[in-house]
């Protein structure tokens, strides 16, 4: 597939004046990506955390917490259990232990730390628990639309410097830092080491920061971006992509940094990128001569690993905790109801509506009172239709659980649909209409949507030609331009799945490519 197929290159043309007062025209060459660069480090990350089973994290620099609060949503369902009780004797169920679609994010404790303490107060407005999950003991409001919480977690916010060692830290699952360590003097740089792998050693450790390489795609070739910023610490005579940042390392540079981090603490670690223009070059060049946008590293933890405690730190720069909450799970997390009561639901819900498709287990799962009814285990419902006389399960309907079809049993089925067919018949006699779905009142009709034509501008993101970080935003809703564009896969309410399955621009940089540089 050719994700920039459609896409032209765009290129803006200034006027700055010389030395000696004359005009001189300026090439600018507009980049723009799909999804944005941010979307596409927080789905590498997520997917991670997803995959290796993180139950434990700590957002080092969370700033207004893009990434904790998606982490702080609860999952739609428990993993699935070995075996179910559903009546005097428990069932075992065999489910795809790893399906695409059961994929979660399962974390009992998140933490955050930043030195900006503004950033921390917007960033605790995410994270604060909902209406209607704060007490479940009083149970949800009726304009509660969210997923009922199934699992307990609780959430700090600190405020602090990453030099400064905080034992709550220590022995997390998972450390994140994006975007973080190129906005870092040398003094708290060199401590980056030292206190997030020696001190808090966690299992895995996941870095984002910007390649200085791909900075030459903003520009013709031998030029240099007007709009960049010259390297503030004069130690280079790069161009920067923000005012703050103290270092924009290369590909070679940030894998050689890394290599260096991972065998002084017994880490492996693998580097890469995401992150790919929209656009053609309109010099021709390649895409392999800047690489991605945006650098990856993941570090896991060796078995050899051993902590390497740091100096003691005065009490005055001790982390202060900002925020602390805690989201409670729904008091019927993991205990289901009976067979019948589950039966019960899911039969009403059916015979409510039904077509000759029958429902996916999906549009099953998200009437709450079956939810609950589950106990927020989806392998509950699984069972229950499996075992139900007046229920046939198509597991062949999808790929992933949630796509499985669920219809009626033989004769049931065929009387299901006479009976919606003529509920439709009564619907339209009363109304009069053509359709149950169109309003008595002709100014109120809906007119027929028009798929083939975008209702918005692309959604873009500019990152040559905004003061702040190169970055602004615009939606979109073009169907064809909503593709993968990099480590990311867009399904249902925002899952963003493993990105090493998709034909997409993004993978782990190796030694060879590196010597190609």
């Amino acid at each position: 597939m050719d994700h920039n197929a459609g896409v032209e290159p765009l290129i803006s043309r200034s006027l700055s004046s010389d030395t000696n007062g004359s005009d001189t025209t300026v090439i600018e060459n507009r980049v723009t990506f799909f999804p944005s660069l941010q979307d596409s480090r927080r789905s590498w990350m997520l997917d991670i955390v997803r995959r290796e089973e993180v139950k434990t994290l700590v957002d080092i620099g969370c700033g207004e917490g893009s990434l904790i609060r998606c982490v702080c949503n609860s999952p739609v369902y428990l993993p699935p259990p070995e075996s179910i009780r559903l009546s005097n004797d428990y069932q075992s169920l065999s489910l795809p232990p790893k399906d695409d679609d059961q994929l979660e994010v399962h974390l009992s404790h998140v933490a955050g730390l930043d030195v900006y303490k503004p950033d921390l107060q917007r960033c605790e407005e995410f994270i604060k628990p909902r209406i209607g999950q704060s007490d479940w003991s009083q149970g949800p409001t009726p304009n509660d639309w969210d997923f009922p919480r199934w699992e307990d977690l609780e959430v700090k916010l600190w405020h602090g410097s990453l030099s400064t060692v905080n034992e709550e830290f220590v022995g997390a699952d998972c450390i994140t830092a994006s975007e973080v360590i190129e906005h870092l003097d040398d003094s708290v740089l060199s401590t980056f080491g030292p206190v997030i792998l020696g001190e808090y050693g966690p299992r895995l450790l996941l870095l984002t920061t910007p390649n200085h390489d791909f900075n030459a795609r903003f520009s013709p070739p031998n030029q240099t971006n007007p709009r960049g910023i010259l390297d503030p610490t004069r130690r280079t005579d790069r161009t920067f992509r923000h005012y703050d940042h103290k270092f924009e390392w290369t590909t070679t540079e940030f894998y050689s940094w890394c290599v260096g981090m991972a065998q002084t603490y017994e880490y492996d670690v693998e580097v890469g990128g995401v992150g790919r223009a929209q656009q053609e070059d309109p010099w021709g060049r390649p895409n392999s001569e800047f690489g991605f946008a945006t650098q990856i590293a993941l570090f896991r933890r060796k078995d050899t690993y051993k902590r390497v405690p740091t100096s003691g730190t005065n009490a005055g720069d001790a982390h202060n905790l900002c925020a602390f909450y805690h989201h409670q799970a729904h008091p019927k997390a993991g205990n289901p109801e009976s067979f019948d009561t589950i039966r019960n639901l899911v039969l009403n819900r059916m015979s409510s509506f039904y077509e000759a498709e029958g429902y996916k287990v999906w549009d099953l799962w998200v009437t709450n009172p079956i939810a609950v009814a589950c106990g927020g285990l989806l392998s509950a419902l699984i069972l229950t239709i499996t075992l139900s006389e007046d229920l046939e399960l198509d597991r062949d309907s999808g790929i992933n659980v949630r796509d499985w079809q669920v219809k009626f049993r033989g004769e049931k089925h065929e009387e299901a649909i006479r009976a919606s067919e003529a509920a439709r018949l009564r619907s339209q006699e009363e109304y009069g209409q053509e359709s149950a779905y169109q309003s008595s009142i002709p100014d109120l009709d809906f007119p027929e949507a028009d798929f083939s034509k975008p209702s918005s501008p692309p959604y873009e993101q500019d990152v040559a030609n905004e003061n702040y970080n190169w970055t602004s935003w615009s939606c979109s809703q073009d169907q064809e331009k909503a593709q993968v564009q990099d480590a990311t896969h867009w399904g249902s309410f925002g899952g963003l799945r493993d990105w090493t399955e998709w034909d997409i621009p993004g993978r782990w940089v190796t030694e060879e490519d590196l010597m190609n540089l």
